[in-house]
């Protein structure tokens, strides 16, 4: 199993989808299937019924880690201008947000907010709903920051995860050295 980035291109149109996953020979074989049961997104769909399947190729652009999938499927989508001339529907307007503002201020915004929590449990929920319209970002922008400064995270002891619950983000937080000194303290009592 190996993440990168593939491509599937219309040899006669020149025509291309760029895509992502952790898993790339799944994700083209699951392409595969959807051209195969007439699935696919209504760009591919009309090009596939127009030029048949023998017009597509599918091919691994390059295998990368999984930290840099988004920023490498953003750069690849660019290259080759795959959402205004190709076969991708997505925008991918949230990582070029990213690129143009202070991912370390936003970062720092949130360890200052979980600072100022009072940790009377191993693990504390934050909804971001405020923060996000305060800062004028929305969850998949602080997801990706997230991602972003996960090393930052972990030297200020912050163990962070994040998901949606109810149909509102927020984040899975520990303090490590707090929740590392209880261990101690309940291996302590219990020997």
């Amino acid at each position: 199993m190996k993440s990168g980035i593939y491509k599937i291109e219309n040899i006669k149109t020149k025509k291309k989808y760029i895509g992502k996953s952790i898993d790339v020979e799944r994700r083209i074989y699951e392409h595969k299937m959807s051209f195969k049961n007439n699935t696919c997104n209504y760009k591919l769909k009309y090009d596939l019924n127009k030029y048949g399947v023998d017009s597509f190729i599918f091919s691994v652009i390059e295998n990368v880690s999984i930290d840099k999938l988004e920023r490498m499927e953003f750069k690849f989508i660019k290259k080759y201008n795959s959402i205004d001339t190709g076969y991708n529907i997505a925008k991918v307007s949230d990582i070029s947000i990213i690129d143009s503002i202070d991912c370390d201020e936003i970062i720092n915004k949130i360890i200052n907010r979980i600072k100022l929590l009072n940790f009377n449990e191993n693990i504390v929920y934050i909804s971001f709903d405020d923060f996000s319209k305060k800062n004028n970002i929305n969850n998949e922008q602080i997801k990706l920051i997230i991602r972003k400064g996960i090393d930052i995270f972990n030297k200020n002891d912050i163990d962070i995860k994040y998901e949606f619950f109810e149909n509102r983000f927020r984040l899975i937080v520990s303090i490590k050295k707090e929740r590392d000194e209880r261990l101690e303290m309940l291996k302590k009592i219990f020997k």
